[in-house]
């Protein structure tokens, strides 16, 4: 699972960084300035991603360990 977030991740940085380096550039700012943008907006948004899954497999986690614990503790009483 974590090879899979850090895939998206990835692909997700590397779309923002040329999304903010072409709005500079369409905005006809300095090459050096579009590619500064685009390079730390690509890693916020790696790092936002990489967190947002981390904290999504969690939740998943453990709302499916919670519904196995809850199945069997009611096998139990029957």
């Amino acid at each position: 699972m974590d090879k899979t977030i850090e895939r998206y991740a990835k692909v997700i940085a590397i779309m923002v960084f040329f999304v903010m380096a072409l709005a500079g550039w369409f905005y006809s700012n300095d090459p050096a300035v579009c590619a500064w943008r685009g390079f730390i907006g690509a890693i916020v948004m790696y790092a936002a991603v990489r967190i947002a899954g981390a904290v999504l497999t969690s939740m998943i986690i453990n709302a499916a360990v919670q519904d196995e614990l809850k199945k069997s503790s009611e096998g139990d009483k029957t």
